[in-house]
């Protein structure tokens, strides 16, 4: 020891505390529940979706009714959004969004991808 520095002394915990502690240390291994919101898209039935030729009515029919339409200057954009989030204490969540432009007379424009991952801590 140096100078005037008194010893540490050792922390006590009441059992309430320790108590605490070692349900909340639980609970942090715990993984929690999964939900799911949105479409999810499956890969093989996107790949089915061509620029120039497949029309909406034929995405409709491969991929369901879209989670949001957005439209500007007579051409529409569908978006599908599909999320997982796993955990309760700490959460991941993984996503897809995928957004395919229509031309005026309602065909594939073009069909954009993105995936996202992201990890919390409650």
């Amino acid at each position: 020891m140096c100078g005037n520095q008194k010893p540490l002394r050792p922390i006590r915990l009441s059992r309430f505390t320790g108590l605490l502690l070692v349900v909340f240390s639980l609970l942090a291994l715990v993984p929690g529940c999964t939900t799911e919101q949105g479409t999810r898209v499956a890969p093989l039935s996107l790949a089915r979706i061509q620029p120039g030729k497949t029309t909406m009515d034929e995405v409709k029919q491969l991929l369901g009714p879209p989670d949001e339409v957005k439209e500007r200057f007579g051409e529409a954009t569908w978006i599908y959004d599909h999320r997982v989030t796993k955990g309760w204490v700490f959460t991941h969540i993984t996503g897809k969004t995928v957004k395919i432009s229509f031309s005026s007379s309602g065909v594939v424009k073009q069909v954009k991808s993105q995936t996202t991952e992201s990890s919390e801590e409650f």
